[in-house]
């Protein structure tokens, strides 16, 4: 996908960014928000409307020593668990 260069959209505070492919399919991307700030709980108008109208919300997540073993040992499968059959031939 080629995207047009990112544009800043207008807001109240922080950085919201509308990367938009020449087929039309556009992303949001926004400026760092951390968890522990009230503040965002109030968003401007235009990123409230590109989170409402979002089909996905992917976030930056700090993860701890101990999280990636917990992950990588829930990334097998035992048992003679196999793929096709946990989610299926149209999916795998």
């Amino acid at each position: 996908m080629v995207a047009k260069a990112a544009k800043p959209l207008e807001t109240d505070k922080g950085l919201l960014w509308r990367v938009e492919a020449p087929s039309g399919a556009f992303s949001h991307l926004m400026g760092t928000i951390h968890v522990a700030e009230p503040a965002i709980l109030q968003l401007p108008l235009p990123v409230q409307s590109a989170f409402n109208q979002s089909q996905q919300l992917v976030v930056e997540v700090v993860l701890q020593p101990a999280d990636y073993l917990e992950i990588a040992g829930r990334m097998k499968l035992t048992g003679g668990q196999r793929l096709p059959t946990l989610i299926g031939d149209a999916l795998f």
